[in-house]
């Protein structure tokens, strides 16, 4: 039987995968080494947005920990946190998806 992954185990891989600045990007799911929009599954992605690792690292499952940040951080989604002309980013989602973790293993996983 496969399980799905927590809602603190994703967070975690996601915030993970948000340290290193050369994998992230903003404006698309990934980019292309190029800088080209691709979709975030495609072999020539080389940086995702928060969502975009999301989806790499966990694909379907990866609506509930959108759906998870949404409703914790009263946001529409994650994508608007990735999105540094909001003066968020980056290091702002990886603390935020490590406070939902920490969350969720308290109350929920």
């Amino acid at each position: 039987m496969i399980v799905a992954p927590t809602i603190g185990e994703m967070a975690r891989g996601v915030a993970a995968a948000l340290e290193d600045e050369a994998k992230w990007c903003t404006g698309a799911f990934a980019k292309d080494g190029n800088g080209f929009s691709v979709g975030a599954t495609s072999p020539r992605a080389c940086k995702w947005c928060a969502e975009g690792h999301a989806n790499r690292l966990y694909g379907e499952n990866r609506f509930a920990l959108i759906n998870a940040y949404a409703k914790h951080f009263n946001r529409e989604s994650v994508a608007g946190d990735n999105d540094d002309r909001e003066e968020r980013g980056r290091l702002y989602v990886r603390d935020r998806l490590l406070e939902l973790a920490a969350f969720h293993e308290a109350n929920h996983d």
